[in-house]
């Protein structure tokens, strides 16, 4: 509603109905008009910058998992030419930073950790070696710079302070000793065991920062067809003896030496 009722309203209660005539209140009425839009737009303004905050923090939802993970995973470098992405100003929003034409073959974070309890980020990147790796930080500016200063922007906005860690990897050994089915091709089978094993280790590592020996003889066996069982034992992160599962400290794991190394065949 206009706030002209209003400001009419608030004059007339300081008069008497005695005092008002005609031209008292053709007076008011001019008064009204003069001054109420001045209201009706500062009260515009007031109730759009709230739905921007509200819609904002609606679709953000800091202190979230989700939110922090895909904030890092969004961030964008050019590892070519070596050169960061600039981020600009949303242009439908003024208060989110973002890149203006997203471009995914940029995105080179691959694993993010999130853990709320200690508001901690753990990151690694997929490097030209398609080998996942801390953030550089030599350079001027390095690698993990630009992350941190690229998330200062796009996710720490509500001021909530971010610990952005990013070490070498926790290094996993194991023994894998395989069954398989008949009439498939043996050196095929090694070969497709060991590239499953490698794109395991870069595209599906658990979100949540810990090693689960099932998850990966799982991935063999559904992934790798001829493949009737994948047994893993002598488990080791770091040279630490684990059974079924281990808390990644740095968030992510490789391969501790060459995987094929690590597997009995039948035969």
């Amino acid at each position: 509603m206009s706030y002209y009722d209003q400001v009419i309203s608030y004059i007339k209660s300081v008069f008497s109905s005695t005092d008002l005539n005609t031209s008292k209140v053709a007076l008011f009425e001019k008064i009204a008009n003069s001054i109420s839009p001045v209201f009706d737009n500062t009260n515009a303004e007031i109730i759009n910058t709230q739905n921007i905050i509200t819609d904002l923090v609606t679709q953000k939802s800091p202190g979230k998992n989700g939110y922090y993970i895909k904030k890092a995973l969004e961030f964008e470098y050019d590892l070519v030419n070596n050169v960061g992405v600039e981020l600009s100003i949303n242009p439908t929003n003024v208060l989110e930073w973002i890149y203006l034409t997203p471009d995914l073959s940029k995105q080179i974070i691959k694993v993010a950790i999130f853990d709320e309890s200690t508001m901690t980020l753990k990151v690694a990147f997929l490097d030209t070696d398609n080998k996942l790796k801390a953030l550089r930080t030599s350079g001027s500016p390095s690698l993990k710079t630009l992350f941190d200063t690229y998330y200062l922007s796009v996710a720490e906005w509500a001021g909530l302070p971010i610990n952005k860690v990013s070490n070498s990897p926790n290094l996993l050994t194991f023994v894998g000793t395989i069954s398989i089915l008949q009439g498939y091709d043996l050196i095929a089978l090694k070969n497709n065991v060991i590239a499953a094993l490698i794109d395991f280790q870069i595209n599906y590592q658990s979100n949540d920062g810990i090693f689960y020996s099932n998850d990966l003889s799982d991935f063999i066996k559904n992934t790798v067809p001829g493949i009737r069982n994948f047994a893993i034992s002598g488990s080791l992160i770091d040279l630490v003896p684990f059974n079924g599962e281990a808390n990644l400290l740095n968030g992510y794991f490789d391969y501790n030496g060459d995987v094929s190394t690590f597997l009995v065949w039948p035969y």
